[in-house]
């Protein structure tokens, strides 16, 4: 990220968290790129404010008193920033979420963050919560975000390894029909060409790099491709039969339905959103709670707490 791109950024999220009007001055004492002389220093603000404005985002005028003629300041109303997406189909808002996610990482880097200390540090209050929500967590590199976002826009085949649920890596080829997040996680949804059925893939399980596997516009994703009901099916998929001992584990109760129980233990039924998600709560309730079923999710489980136990041995 440039010096300047890197100052856009931290105004950007100065404004947006601020609980009142900032002041110019208090601008150029708290943002990390402000350098120079005090006239230089003002033109390079009256710039920023230019480039932000002709991006669309509207910074708001005002004042602490409107009853006496204090020195002007600025804010970033929140409501006022968010996209509007209802022209948007379901591809762009995917290519979209994906794009501001590689640049929220970036920008509430150290750096950026540095703005909302130095303004708590003078007294002026702001608020992290005013900024847009933290999108689901992306651990691939900014490179193969932007392969894959590519890939959606114009209709490329990708291939890529992939580890699967049992920790086996396979080759997958597949037509990218479109991204989701569930749970923290970001998914990829397309063609298996090899299965010849539409599969869904968690980006942070891409092993290594994908890479581009054919022409662009090869092909077309069908008409009454729904993302959002595949996501649901899979959903539904994930059965796990947990063994819970009485009056433990309360909130995997109140989701799961009980198969059979005797003095100790209950046997449940639980549908969990993802492997991992049921991994640490098997984890967290330790002797409490038992997985039965599926077997390579009980065996992951006992894998991870030899982990733990060699690492404090």
């Amino acid at each position: 990220m440039s010096r300047k791109s890197e100052r856009l950024v931290n105004l950007t999220i100065a404004l947006l968290a601020t609980k009142r009007y900032l002041t110019k001055s208090e601008i150029l004492k708290s943002i990390e790129g402000y350098e120079g002389s005090p006239e230089t220093k003002e033109r390079m603000f009256e710039r920023d404010k230019d480039d932000l404005r002709g991006l669309g985002i509207e910074i708001e005028v005002g004042s602490f008193d409107p009853l006496f003629e204090d020195e002007p300041g600025y804010r970033i109303d929140p409501q006022s920033y968010r996209f509007q997406l209802k022209d948007l189909d379901s591809n762009d808002i995917a290519i979209l979420s994906l794009a501001a996610q590689a640049w929220r990482g970036a920008a509430l880097e150290t750096s950026a963050l540095s703005a909302l200390m130095k303004l708590s540090s003078i007294g002026i209050a702001a608020d992290l919560s005013e900024l847009p929500s933290i999108a689901p967590q992306v651990t691939n590199s900014v490179d193969e975000i932007e392969l894959i976002t590519n890939s959606l826009a114009s209709r490329t085949p990708i291939s890529f390894s992939y580890r699967n649920a049992d920790l086996s890596i396979s080759n997958r080829r597949i037509h990218p029909y479109s991204t989701g997040s569930a749970d923290g996680f970001w998914y990829l949804a397309g063609l298996d060409l090899d299965k010849q059925e539409v599969r869904i893939f968690r980006l942070d399980r891409i092993v290594g790099h994908a890479q581009i596997n054919g022409e662009q516009g090869s092909y077309l994703v069908p008409d009454d491709f729904d993302l959002a009901t595949l996501m649901g099916t899979q959903a539904k998929k994930n059965k796990a039969l947990i063994r819970v001992r009485r009056d433990k584990a309360h909130s995997m109760r109140s989701a799961s339905t009980i198969v059979e129980s005797d003095a100790e233990w209950d046997l449940v039924e639980y549908i969990y959103a993802n492997e991992d998600q049921l991994i640490s709560e098997a984890l967290w309730y330790r002797g409490d709670l038992k997985i039965v079923e599926p077997h390579v999710l009980r065996d992951r489980v006992i894998s991870v707490v030899r982990e733990i136990g060699a690492h404090h041995a």
